[in-house]
């Protein structure tokens, strides 16, 4: 099964990487096939010392957990997505959050379930 992971989820992980979350993300290799766009990187990295902030937790370590909850999460290139999946997507989340629209885009060209599809 492939599943598209936000960065909500990823930061999640981050913050506890013994949570369910977290274990999911670190122990699901062969079980879970775990795919984001390249723009969660650059989340990530953008809010890098506000989660040090909210965990208390150092920058480096910060960087070990982000370490372990990616290591396994495939990274794809925006340019892989395409125009009509972006279209779709677009149309789907513009009045809801437009930043979505990489992780529905996403979701739309590999045909993967969203963290909300698995849990029912």
């Amino acid at each position: 099964m492939t599943v598209i992971v936000d960065a909500n989820i990823v930061f999640s992980a981050i913050l506890n990487t013994n949570g369910k979350i977290g274990d999911i993300l670190i122990n699901s290799i062969g079980i879970i096939d775990f795919i984001a766009p390249d723009f969660l990187r650059s989340e990530i990295r953008k809010h890098q010392i506000r989660l040090a902030k909210i965990s208390k937790l150092s920058v480096d370590k910060i960087l070990e957990s982000e370490f372990l909850v990616c290591r396994d999460i495939k990274f794809f290139s925006e340019e892989q997505v395409k125009s009509d999946n972006w279209k779709t997507a677009y149309q789907l989340v513009q009045d809801v959050d437009e930043k979505d629209v990489h992780y529905v885009a996403f979701s739309k060209q590999f045909n993967c379930k969203s963290g909300q599809e698995t849990s029912n």
